[in-house]
């Protein structure tokens, strides 16, 4: 089913009347406004194919109606005969401090909002331009230490560089706990919940904002069933405090209608849902089942044909499934021959695998992303579907958490991600990549299985506010007395009468279930009781011995039974010893290598030499990397953490002098095997390869201090003995 002709008129002015019409009236004017960027997007076209716009000749009234339909930014980019009235909108339209930029209606709304001292919830489409209207905010230097919590390193690293490139001379800008406050300017902090719970240097802020702040509210199954998710508890705690603690807040996220629980905490904002887009969309649908995957296959390769030479987006619900995908593309010889760049190729078949499927599709044209890829191969693949030479990416739900990009068109091949399915909101979401301001003024979304059935996912229910009596006692422990509703407060009682957890270990890993905690210091403390020569042997300081090891990793699986599954390490009775003494060798591997890449060499080699039944090769290394990139990166030093506190409460307790650190051991799977300055570089963009030929040369410096690290990374583009061309690629990417 087609939605949107692309020929979209039969008569220019009848189509241009029809606008004018619905822009007059308050219900239809977005209807009114989407057709008016269809205009511009048509004599935007004509005028590249150097044709006339059958709208040309009514270019007076189209700039009224421009100007009607709120789209400012356009008037100077569109046309050429402005009259002081156009001029005196766009110089009204325009942030202080900015000279060029131009807001349009919506974004001048919610701007004056907030430089009037509001607190204010932002919902808007994703082509509404909440990063510009965030940059110009901070530039009316208002504000002199400001929080910003995204909710994952990638969003991190991209906020950074759009505001280094904007703010960069007036902020100080700290993006890694590494970093800490000089104090000569003011500062920006962009962190995850969980950074900004660690650092202690936050006191008075002058504006949190918070964004995706949809990710402040649990989901739930379709059978209403709650799904526990510990970063929704981390980010409700931190988001709390933080409205406690800042003069001001702005909450930014896509299509939300409602919001419900804050006024437990604050009444005092301002809630903007707007559906104010700058670009147009044609929706195709069809209907083919999730299962069909021949059928949608034959249409992503049609629809491919017939958009040759235009950026495609493909989502789809895993990373197995986007290498299929791609596998199956190549295979249909569309893209043509190898593309050049054997420069980049080879560095990275030596950095990795010829037989990695994330190397071999690159040659062939398709861009692969999601979150199990390293840091750096991430930031290179929309690096190059940014570029001119590659023109399709496939990759999951990494679209709409952390991809800085829009395609001409996006192709929905499924309707789930991971085995759940994509809600209303998720699919909508996912559709704001097709189109571009300025450059694809209409864009295309295909919707393979159709799309998704209105629900109420466009609703956020903040835990901390309503707190429903599904809400996770370690959520409650983090809420303050006086913020605790009647229920809540009793069922914390009721709790912390019975247990010995100490609340400290309870808010210092609020993440982690309550249950979860009470099993792992009962498991502890029995191995005190009953086993003190091991219960020693966990109080170590570096590097602890194997048996350690597998004495931790089996804590963990009786633990949090679950952790290893998103690392897709199955975990039964019947085979949990094995599981245990392999993941644990590997850990011992990983712990005795130098470099992350020696290890990941190490892997490799034993897998091609003794491969997994059911497994090939290439889909082996991508197995590894989600080991590192989910287990060791995330899971493991989480744990350690509650582990140490637990240690440390029961030797407070039972007077035990035995001293421990397990400070170096978290530093190792956090910053995977990098000192801290350097694994923040690797976070933006340097890969671990380039970043250890830079350490061989072993820099007098400082190596946990990120501005020592960048300044000798910027040096190191200028030896050309220590990296070659891609190493230096790679680093200038980055924009350190």
């Amino acid at each position: 089913m087609l939605i949107n002709q692309e020929r979209f008129y039969d008569d220019a002015l009848v189509y241009i009347k029809t606008a004018a019409e619905l822009l007059s009236n308050p219900a239809t004017k977005s209807i009114g406004r989407e057709m008016i960027i269809r205009i511009l997007g048509d004599c935007s076209e004509k005028k590249e194919q150097r044709c006339i716009s059958d709208f040309d000749k009514y270019r007076s009234l189209l700039k009224h109606l421009v100007k009607k339909s709120g789209l400012y930014p356009y008037l100077s980019t569109e046309f050429d005969d402005l009259d002081l009235e156009d001029i005196v909108i766009i110089e009204s339209n325009k942030p202080q401090n900015s000279s060029g930029f131009v807001f349009h209606s919506a974004q001048s709304k919610v701007y004056n909002y907030i430089i009037q001292g509001s607190n204010v919830i932002l919902s808007a489409p994703t082509s509404m331009g909440k990063s510009a209207l965030l940059a110009n905010i901070l530039k009316s230097e208002r504000y002199k230490a400001i929080v910003l919590i995204v909710p994952t390193i990638a969003l991190i690293d991209e906020t950074r560089k759009k505001l280094t490139s904007e703010l960069g001379d007036y902020f100080e800008i700290i993006h890694h706990n590494c970093q800490s406050r000089s104090g000569g300017k003011p500062v920006i902090y962009i962190l995850t919940q969980e950074r900004i719970a660690k650092r202690d240097d936050i006191k008075d802020v002058d504006l949190f904002i918070l964004d995706e702040f949809y990710k402040l509210s649990f989901q739930y199954t379709k059978k209403d069933k709650f799904k526990y998710d510990e970063r929704v508890i981390s980010l409700n705690v931190t988001v709390l405090n933080l409205i406690k603690k800042a003069n001001q807040w702005f909450f930014i996220g896509p299509n939300i209608k409602n919001v419900n629980g804050l006024e437990l905490i604050s009444d005092d904002y301002i809630f903007v849902s707007s559906d104010f887009k700058t670009v147009a969309v044609n929706i195709y649908e069809d209907s083919f089942k999730s299962k069909d995957y021949d059928g949608k296959l034959s249409k992503v390769i049609e629809i491919l044909e017939s958009r040759m030479g235009e950026k495609t987006i493909i989502y789809c619900s895993s990373p197995s499934k986007a290498n299929k995908i791609a596998n199956d593309i190549v295979k249909h010889g569309i893209l043509g021959e190898d593309l050049g760049n054997k420069l980049l190729y080879n560095w990275i078949e030596e950095s990795y695998d010829s037989e990695w499927s994330y190397y071999k599709y690159l040659k062939k044209g398709i861009v692969i992303h999601h979150g199990v890829l390293p840091r750096s191969m991430q930031h290179l693949s929309i690096n190059l579907f940014n570029g001119e030479a590659h023109n399709v990416l496939i990759c999951t739900s990494t679209i709409i958490e952390g991809v800085n990009t829009q395609a001409k068109n996006v192709i929905i091949f499924d309707n789930s991600n991971g085995s759940a399915a994509i809600d209303k909101f998720t699919f909508n979401n996912i559709k704001g990549r097709a189109g571009r301001m300025y450059r694809h003024f209409v864009g295309n979304v295909y919707c393979l299985e159709g799309i998704p059935k209105d629900d109420d996912s466009d609703e956020v229910d903040i835990p901390f506010g309503l707190q429903p009596e599904c809400t996770p006692l370690n959520l409650i422990a983090s809420i303050d007395e006086e913020y605790r509703t009647e229920s809540s407060k009793e069922r914390w009682e009721n709790y912390s009468f019975l247990s010995k957890i100490p609340l400290k270990i309870i808010k210092n890993n609020s993440s982690i279930d309550i249950l979860q905690i009470e099993k792992a210091y009962e498991l502890i403390f029995d191995i005190f009781e009953n086993n003190f020569s091991l219960y020693k042997k966990l109080l170590f300081k570096r590097l602890p011995e194997k048996e350690v090891i597998e004495l931790l990793m089996n804590l963990l699986v009786t633990v949090r039974p679950r952790a290893l599954s998103k690392s897709d390490i199955k975990l039964s009775n019947n085979n949990s010893d094995d599981v245990i003494n392999a993941i644990s060798t590997k850990i011992m591997s990983y712990l005795l290598s130098d470099t992350l890449t020696e290890y990941f060499k190490e892997q490799f080699k034993h897998n091609r030499k003794n491969p997994r039944d059911g497994l090939s090769y290439s889909a082996s290394i991508d197995s590894e990397m989600k080991i590192v990139s989910n287990l060791f990166n995330f899971t493991i030093p989480s744990f350690l953490s509650l582990v140490s506190d637990i240690l440390n409460d029961i030797n407070t307790e039972n007077l035990v002098i035995l001293k421990f650190d397990y400070g170096y051991l978290i530093a190792q799977f956090e910053n995977l095997k990098l000192p801290s300055g350097f694994s923040a570089l690797n976070e933006m963009g340097v890969p671990h390869k380039t970043i250890e030929k830079m350490r061989v040369s072993k820099p007098n410096i400082d190596e946990n201090s990120l501005e020592e690290v960048r300044f000798f990374a910027k040096n190191c583009q200028l030896n050309r003995k220590l990296l070659d061309d891609i190493d230096k690629y790679f680093i200038s990417m980055a924009r350190i």
